[in-house]
C-alpha cells in the first residue's frame, strides 16, 4: 500500500478529538468502548439527554471531560413563547440531573435552532435564569456542524467531522486530514468531535487512524499516512433518469403524433391563429393537454426537489418535518419534497382548469380548456432541463434558483395567458371576464399567501430549516 504523509506547516492552537457516542446496551461493550477511547488519547465524550448516572459515574474515573446534550432541537421563536412552561420544567430537570458531576464540564441546552438573529439565544437566556436552580456548568448549542459557547454566541469551540450515515468510506480520511489542515490554518476551533460508531469503523479498517489520535493527544498536532486514493465509482443520480423518460415521452408524442410538432411551432410562432383554432374547436385532440398536465406536476416535483437538495441540507429536512409531521408522506427525506410539489402543482392545475371552464360560455369541449391552458408547459423541458444540469454539474446555485423561478412564473401565469388567450373573442363583457379570472386570480393569491404567513409560523420554519 503507497502512502503520503501528511502534516500541517505550523500548529497555532492544540487540537484535540472528541467523540459522540452511541452508548452499546451491554456493559461488556460499553467497559470495551470506553478502554479504547483511553488508549486513542480521546478527553471529551458528548452524550445525548437521558444518561444512566451510574455512566456518568463510570465515565468519570477516567479523565474524560463530559459534554451532555440536551433533547431539544429545531426550537423557533414561536416554540418558546407557546412551550415556556414546559421547557422550564424541561431544563429544570434536566441541569439539575447532571449538574452536580464535576467531570460533566459542559451542557448542551438544545441544537440546530433559529440562532440567526440571537433572539433565540437571548430569549432561552432569560428562561435560565429565571429557574429557580443554579449551577456553575459552562451551557453550549449545537448549531451547523459546530459547537457554541452560550455565553459568547459568536465562538465556536468546537466542530463535528460530518460522515455519511455514520458508515466508514475511505475517502472519509482525506476529508478529516483537510478538516485538521483547515483549522490549522484558520485557528478555528480547536477540538473535532467523531459519531463513535464512524471512528470505530475506521479503526477497523485503517488501524493507522489509531496512532494519529494518540500522537494527537500527546502533541496537539495532526498526522496521518493516507493511503493511495481510491476512485470511486460514479454513480447516476436519479434526476437524470426522470429528465430521460420526459424527453422520451416527448418523442414518442412527437412521432405518434405528426401534427403535435405544428401544434408547438404554432403556439409560439403563430400565436393568434393558434388561439383561434383552438377556440373554433378545430384542435380536437386532448391527449397533448392531459399530457403536458401530468409532466408539468412531474416537473413541479422536481424542481421542489433540485430547490430543497440545494439550500436544504438534512438537518433542515428533519427540521421542516419535525414541525410538520402530517406532510412526511415517505418520512423526513428529499423524496417527500418531489411528491409533496407533484401533488400541489397538479391540484392547482384542476382548480385552473375548472376555473377556466365554467366562467365562459365560448369553450364548449373540455379538450380547448386543457390546449390553451398547457400550450406554455413546453418551456418546461428547456427550464427544468438547464436546473438538473446545473444541479448534477454542482455549478453555481443561483442558476438553479433562476430556473426554480422560472418555473414559478409559468406555472402562475399559465392561467392568466390562457384566460386572457379566451377573451380576445368576447365582444362583450370582457372586462368582467378578466376580473373575475386574471383579476380575482391575483387577489385571491396575495390573500392566501398574507393568511399563510400571518396566521401560520411557516415562514420561522422555513428560515429555520434554510438555516441548519
Amino acid at each position: 500500500m503507497l502512502f503520503l504523509l501528511v502534516r500541517p506547516a505550523s500548529v497555532l492552537g492544540f487540537q484535540q478529538a472528541g467523540v459522540i457516542w452511541e452508548v452499546p446496551q451491554t456493559t461488556a461493550e460499553v467497559n470495551a468502548q470506553i478502554n479504547r477511547f483511553q488508549e486513542l488519547g480521546i478527553k471529551y465524550i458528548e452524550l445525548r439527554h437521558p444518561v444512566e448516572t451510574e455512566l456518568i459515574e463510570q465515565l468519570s474515573a477516567y479523565d474524560f471531560q463530559i459534554y451532555i446534550r440536551s433533547s431539544q432541537q429545531y426550537l423557533s421563536l414561536t416554540d418558546l413563547d407557546e412551550r415556556r412552561t414546559q421547557l422550564a420544567d424541561f431544563y429544570s430537570d434536566f441541569i439539575a440531573r447532571y449538574a452536580t458531576f464535576p467531570k460533566v464540564t459542559k451542557i448542551g441546552i438544545f441544537s440546530n435552532s433559529i440562532t440567526s438573529d440571537n433572539h433565540l439565544i437571548q430569549s432561552v437566556d432569560v428562561l435560565l435564569n429565571d429557574l429557580a436552580i443554579s449551577f456553575n456548568t459552562d451551557t453550549y448549542y449545537y448549531q451547523n456542524n459546530r459547537w457554541w459557547d452560550f455565553e459568547e454566541p459568536g465562538r465556536a469551540f468546537a466542530i463535528f467531522f460530518p460522515d455519511a450515515d455514520n458508515e466508514y468510506q475511505p475517502t472519509d480520511l482525506s476529508r478529516l486530514n483537510h478538516l485538521f489542515d483547515s483549522l490549522t490554518e484558520s485557528g478555528d476551533a480547536s477540538l473535532v468531535f467523531m459519531e463513535s460508531s464512524w471512528l470505530l469503523s475506521a479503526l477497523e479498517n485503517y488501524p493507522e487512524l489509531a496512532h494519529s489520535l494518540a500522537y494527537l493527544h500527546q502533541n496537539g498536532d495532526w498526522l496521518l499516512p493516507l493511503p493511495q486514493h481510491q476512485q470511486r465509482s460514479p454513480q447516476t443520480s436519479w434526476t437524470v433518469f426522470f429528465l430521460l423518460a420526459m424527453w422520451i415521452i416527448l418523442a414518442v408524442h412527437l412521432w405518434l403524433v405528426p401534427s403535435y410538432r405544428n401544434f408547438i411551432n404554432r403556439y409560439f410562432g403563430a400565436h393568434a391563429f393558434w388561439v383561434e383554432d383552438i377556440l373554433q374547436f378545430r384542435e380536437r385532440s386532448s391527449v397533448s393537454g392531459f399530457i403536458l398536465v401530468l409532466q408539468h406536476a412531474l416537473f413541479g416535483g422536481m424542481v421542489f426537489y433540485l430547490m430543497v437538495r440545494t439550500f436544504m441540507g438534512p438537518v433542515g429536512v428533519d427540521a421542516f418535518f419535525y414541525h410538520y409531521p402530517l406532510l412526511g408522506i415517505t418520512g423526513a427525506s428529499y423524496l417527500t419534497f418531489f411528491i409533496l410539489g407533484s401533488a400541489i402543482i397538479f391540484l392547482s392545475q384542476l382548480i385552473a382548469l375548472a376555473w377556466i371552464y365554467f366562467t365562459t360560455d365560448i369553450l364548449h369541449h373540455p379538450s380547448q380548456v386543457l390546449n390553451i391552458y398547457t400550450g406554455v408547459f413546453h418551456l418546461d423541458f428547456v427550464i427544468v432541463t438547464l436546473m438538473v444540469v446545473a444541479f448534477i454539474g454542482s455549478l453555481p446555485w443561483y442558476l438553479i434558483f433562476t430556473c426554480g423561478i422560472l418555473y414559478a412564473l409559468i406555472w402562475y401565469l399559465a392561467f392568466n395567458v390562457a384566460t386572457f388567450d379566451v377573451s380576445q373573442n368576447m365582444i362583450q363583457k370582457r372586462g368582467s371576464y378578466l376580473f373575475y379570472t386574471i383579476g380575482l386570480h391575483f387577489i385571491i393569491s396575495v390573500a392566501a399567501l398574507m393568511l399563510i404567513l400571518v396566521y401560520t409560523d411557516i415562514a420561522e420554519v422555513l428560515k429555520l430549516a434554510l438555516s441548519v
